[in-house]
């Protein structure tokens, strides 16, 4: 195509806001000549010049009504749809012309005529004003004789824009195991289109109390949306034993000021599990459930409830051939509720506004007691292929003190895999938490998890707290926790725990800026 018709198709595109869709599309023809090249029939929506150096860009054979189709990317309104002819020769071959548009239906003419176009050099090229009121999907130019046919250009100029992408919702991930799987919801929410999963800062077998720890570790502030997954863990350990709700709550506050720092959106994952679903009357049943279904309702905090979600879509006879365990659901049905929170995720953060408000507030932040404050003594790393931590290891009777100042110490992070005795907390109170659990497995090197204590600890007078690794013996109110029985035979591995740090928590509450979010959305509805 030459400059002057270059330049007028550009011209009539920036006076009317247009553009040429043509190349979008797909092109055929009714028959190939010894002229034709490879794509011959799509180069006449190419950027050629003159037909990559010739004169024409597609050549059809001699034949009766040799014609040219243009399938469209998708259904759009045309505008002109304009046709330069071959340059140097044999211009009246397309002379007697029919132009036919599809709408999806049937074939409809908008063009029949006799007339050579563009016939002169820099001679103007056949322009068809489309005044077709639907969306077309085709585009078919017939010669009407029995000759060759032949073009060099075809342009399809539309008032829609090509369409940009759309920015995707950046999500971040603060959960337990559901969330770690990566063949589980995570997976139904990334293949959504609309979704990436920004950072998956997730760690199994936690509860609460892995909050403070992500957030002393990962900045959220790229993300749009920040999923907390915790409810499972927390559920089972008040199904099985005792779990402090009071702590959980306030630990949920300390997210929402740490999501208002961060301006990002927050979205509580009520992942469904099936502790005492044959026993529906104890007190305990969905007890964590409901409790975050009342906190979110009262802050306005938009929540999934996987539980409703799965009720209104299987029958409860079905419920439980859903779970490969207490706490995880199977692939398929795991993906499928991701999906369904993929959509509920835009419906969200679509809809919502973000009005922040003062809350009385606890403060809580994650010390390393293997860092240079530490009264420490024998650090050691424990590596995987994906990570390294590093570990205090304190072996039967042995002690360490480590400085907490105002604070309490509420929670511990530890390394599972490596832990079988109890840890004694002693500071102006006294507790003992059992770090003994079914999953100690002296080959693993690493798993590291972080649970809450029942009963919170103060600093002694000096700002301490003294920690003591105990022979697995008979204490009295020892605090037990939700991850197995205590192994009963650990063979002759000698008693050790390994931890990398402690949760604290401000003693008093202060004001702080939370956030209140501008839907009550219950958002399994979407």
């Amino acid at each position: 195509m030459s400059d002057f018709h270059k330049n007028f198709t550009k011209s009539l595109c920036e006076q009317e806001s247009l553009t040429d869709i043509a190349p979008l599309g797909k092109a055929t023809q009714s028959s190939l000549s010894k002229w034709s090249k490879i794509d011959d029939a799509q180069r006449a929506v190419m950027d050629f010049e003159g037909g990559g150096g010739v004169n024409f860009a597609f050549h059809t054979d001699k034949e009766q009504n040799p014609w040219w189709e243009l399938t469209l990317d998708k259904p759009r309104f045309v505008e002109y749809i304009i046709l330069h002819n071959r340059k140097d020769m044999c211009k009246e071959r397309a002379r007697r012309l029919k132009i036919e548009v599809y709408n999806s239906k049937e074939y409809i003419k908008i063009y029949e005529g006799d007339l050579l176009f563009d016939a002169e050099p820099n001679g103007i090229p056949l322009i068809l004003p489309c005044k077709y009121h639907e969306k077309i999907e085709r585009i078919k130019i017939t010669s009407q004789i029995n000759e060759y046919f032949h073009l060099s250009k075809v342009n399809v100029l539309s008032i829609e824009k090509r369409e940009k992408e759309k920015p995707k919702i950046k999500v971040g991930i603060i959960g337990t195991s559901n969330s770690v799987m990566k063949d589980r919801y995570t997976l139904g929410l990334q293949n959504n289109p609309n979704i990436v999963i920004q950072k998956n800062a997730s760690i199994g077998s936690s509860s609460a109390a892995l909050v403070p720890y992500i957030f002393s570790k990962h900045d959220f502030s790229d993300c749009d949306v920040v999923l907390l997954d915790i409810l499972a863990n927390e559920q089972r350990a008040l199904w099985l034993y005792d779990y402090d709700i009071s702590l959980s709550s306030q630990i949920f506050d300390y997210f929402l000021t740490v999501c208002a720092s961060f301006h990002v959106l927050p979205v509580i994952v009520l992942m469904p599990e099936r502790f005492g679903y044959n026993s529906p009357q104890n007190p305990k049943f969905q007890q964590m459930r409901k409790h975050y279904i009342e906190v979110c309702n009262k802050r306005n905090i938009p929540y999934f409830d996987g539980h409703a979600c799965i009720e209104n879509t299987y029958t409860k006879a079905h419920f439980h051939k859903l779970f490969q365990d207490d706490v995880h659901m199977l692939p398929p049905y795991a993906q499928e509720m991701g999906g369904i929170l993929a959509k509920s995720i835009i419906a969200a953060h679509s809809s919502h506004k973000i009005i922040n408000e003062d809350l009385d507030i606890y403060d809580f932040k994650y010390i390393d007691v293997t860092d240079s404050n530490t009264e420490t003594k024998n650090i050691i790393e424990r590596k995987t292929s994906i990570t390294a931590n590093k570990f205090l290891k304190l072996s039967a009777n042995e002690t360490c003190d480590v400085y907490i100042g105002e604070n309490e110490v509420v929670g511990i992070a530890f390394n599972m895999a490596q832990s079988n005795g109890i840890l004694e907390f002693k500071g102006e109170n006294l507790n003992y938490k059992t770090l003994s659990n079914a999953y100690f497995e002296p080959n693993r090197p690493l798993w590291l998890v972080m649970w809450l204590l029942l009963k919170p600890i103060k600093a002694n007078a000096e700002g301490k707290v003294r920690l003591k690794c105990l022979e697995r013996t008979d204490i009295p109110n020892v605090e037990l926790h939700d991850h197995g029985k205590i192994k009963e035979a650990y063979g002759n591995e000698p008693v050790r725990i390994e931890i990398e740090g402690l949760i604290l928590r401000s003693q008093n509450p202060h004001k702080a800026i939370g956030i209140r979010v501008g839907i009550n959305l219950d958002m399994e509805k979407y």
